[in-house]
């Protein structure tokens, strides 16, 4: 650990550097009018490829994450793994780091990297994602690549390879298999083709009437969606029976086992209540549903 006390007539301020090979479970970075504290991380032969607030020449190490410390705009530097002739070391001062600029941080023989310390440190961005430090609020976010979603970026949207069909009449549902076992958090049926209704005459993507009568349920014909487990016809705010999609959402994520089958129904067809009449479609749609482990 290292420190340094400024004097000025009326205020000491204090200044304490630590530096760890591995992140502790220390506060990472504070500063304020009376005291400022860092805990930095070390990144031998390494360097953060950005332009530096200020470029300097230091005895050592201690002295170049002291100037870091001082200056609010510094949450990094890059410093030489070798002295100059004069035995000084070229010590950066950067205004960002490594995961806030992650696509800038290489491989160097030239300069070790030192950051402050973040929960980023233990990778907690799933699939790929990158994490984003909030130093002063002890935390972070996750950027997620397209298609991810969550605090971690634990969710993915998967859409099925193959169409699904459900017809008007003649026990027919169009049926799909999950992929991995997991939780879903909402299905998206995208209409694609086709059309269903109460009459022959009826053409709608999923119901008749006022309503939409397009239910989910599964191989065994027990009702998934709505969630009330009840075969009827129901209201869904934002959508009608000729939305181009309908989304499906689950108050409590559905756990799913890999290849677990899903059926999904035109309402008077898995009833077997009015049907005679029904246009027999089918109502084709592309299914996609945001998925985790």
């Amino acid at each position: 650990m290292y420190s340094t006390w400024l004097t000025h007539p009326h205020i000491m301020l204090v200044c304490t550097v630590t530096l760890h090979k591995e992140a502790s479970s220390s506060r990472s970075l504070q500063r304020d009018s009376r005291f400022r504290f860092a805990h930095f991380i070390d990144h031998l032969f390494h360097i953060l490829d950005v332009p530096e607030l200020e470029s300097i020449h230091v005895r050592d190490r201690r002295v170049c994450l002291l100037y870091c410390l001082r200056d609010k705009r510094c949450f990094s530097t890059n410093l030489a793994a070798k002295p100059d002739i004069n035995g000084n070391y070229v010590c950066e001062l950067l205004p960002t780091d490594k995961y806030n600029a992650s696509d800038s941080f290489k491989p160097s023989q030239h300069f070790n990297h030192y950051s402050a310390k973040t929960p980023c440190l233990s990778n907690p961005c799933q699939n790929n994602g990158s994490c984003r430090a909030l130093y002063y609020l002890e935390h972070f976010w996750c950027e997620c690549l397209p298609n991810y979603s969550g605090r971690y970026c634990e969710k993915w949207l998967v859409e099925l390879p193959y169409n699904v069909c459900m017809y008007g009449l003649s026990d027919r549902p169009g049926v799909f298999f999950t992929h991995l076992a997991g939780k879903i958090y909402f299905i998206r049926l995208v209409h694609i083709s086709g059309s269903v209704g109460c009459a022959i005459r009826q053409k709608a993507n999923w119901g008749c009437h006022s309503n939409i009568g397009t239910i989910l349920t599964d191989k065994d014909k027990n009702v998934v969606y709505p969630e009330d487990q009840r075969a009827r016809a129901y209201q869904l705010f934002g959508f009608s029976k000729n939305s181009p999609e309908l989304m499906l959402k689950f108050t409590t994520p559905l756990v799913v086992a890999a290849g677990q089958e899903y059926q999904v129904w035109f309402l008077e067809d898995l009833t077997d209540i009015y049907e005679g009449n029904n246009n027999p479609g089918p109502s084709c749609m592309k299914v996609i549903y945001l998925f985790s482990l």
